[in-house]
């Protein structure tokens, strides 16, 4: 079992940081000696993975079943993953039939037992209104409890819900504490949200030089938003030196997914480098995708895309 925990540890957070090869190397193990849920749990990396491989995701639920974990959830009295792990194939429709309110069933049972993910699920059905009625004083009873446990989804949702005050009073400081946990748990949205509140005057928290920190951190794994925000900060040198060379860097590998950053990295061809070819080029690609600005800056300038 003390696989499974360090499992869960990289594939929720728990207080640690969020590292899915080591939550697979884990759970794998725990699979190789036996234990049912333990199949589930890798599907589960597998599939919060970008690359999702849907055969091997399916192969593995099946690979549960064969080691028998619907029979194992239906005569444990205490096994929570067991309970977990059918419920996920349950709301996902692998392995078993699509079935929410049977899922429901499996995480709530899970839920009460301490499961720090059925509790974050949970929370969630109960958030988007999935099989119950939308309800967020209950998603959020959940939530706090999977974000007691460094759930990192859950602190980052309740996170949002403290700056919004849905279903809780608005409490700024709370929202940023909880997204503070999921950061440091090496969450990519939440960094990017305290990016976002430290450039934000209206909360009187401004801090360019730790805004800039927590967007190149969420930069650096990948994520769009990040990149995007870390490259205009480098560009204007907000929190640092203009640094426009590395910016344009960032930005280009932005652009190649964020349409935003297209229709920026045009701006900055035509305005900084004068280079009317390329930046035409990026802001007509930015139209094209329907960005407001570019359709907007070319309107202006008579013209017109399809």
């Amino acid at each position: 079992m003390e696989l499974v925990v360090a499992g869960l540890e990289g594939l929720y957070g728990l207080g640690k940081s969020v590292d899915y090869a080591r939550a697979l190397k884990c759970f794998e193990e725990a699979e190789g000696k036996g234990y049912a849920p333990a199949a589930v749990y890798v599907a589960r990396v597998l599939r919060a993975r970008p690359e999702k491989d849907s055969q091997k995701i399916e192969e593995q639920v099946q690979k549960a079943i064969k080691m028998g974990i619907i029979q194992l959830a239906d005569e444990t009295e205490s096994d929570f993953h067991a309970w977990w792990a059918v419920g996920w194939m349950a709301v996902h429709g692998i392995g078993v039939a699509e079935d929410r309110a049977i899922a429901l069933k499996w995480f709530l049972k899970a839920a009460e037992r301490g499961h720090p993910g059925s509790q974050f699920d949970v929370g969630l059905m109960y958030e988007m209104g999935i099989i119950v009625e939308k309800d967020m004083v209950v998603a959020n009873h959940w939530y706090q409890l999977a974000a007691v446990q460094g759930v990192v989804e859950a602190q980052f949702n309740l996170g949002l819900n403290y700056m919004n005050g849905n279903g809780v009073p608005t409490n700024t400081e709370e929202a940023i504490r909880l997204f503070n946990l999921a950061a440091e748990q090496g969450d990519p949205d939440a960094q990017c949200m305290l990016g976002w509140a430290y450039r934000n005057e209206p909360l009187k928290l401004v801090d360019y030089g730790v805004a800039l920190n927590w967007y190149r951190r969420a930069a650096a794994q990948g994520h769009i938003i990040g990149e995007f925000n870390f490259a205009m900060m480098l560009i204007m040198g907000f929190g640092c030196d203009r640094a426009p060379e590395e910016g344009m860097r960032w930005l280009h590998k932005a652009a190649v997914r964020n349409v935003d950053a297209r229709f920026q990295l045009g701006r900055f061809y035509l305005e900084g480098t004068h280079n009317e070819m390329e930046g035409f080029r990026w802001i007509f690609d930015a139209a094209e995708l329907q960005n407001p600005a570019a359709v907007s800056l070319l309107k202006d300038l008579k013209v017109y895309v399809r």
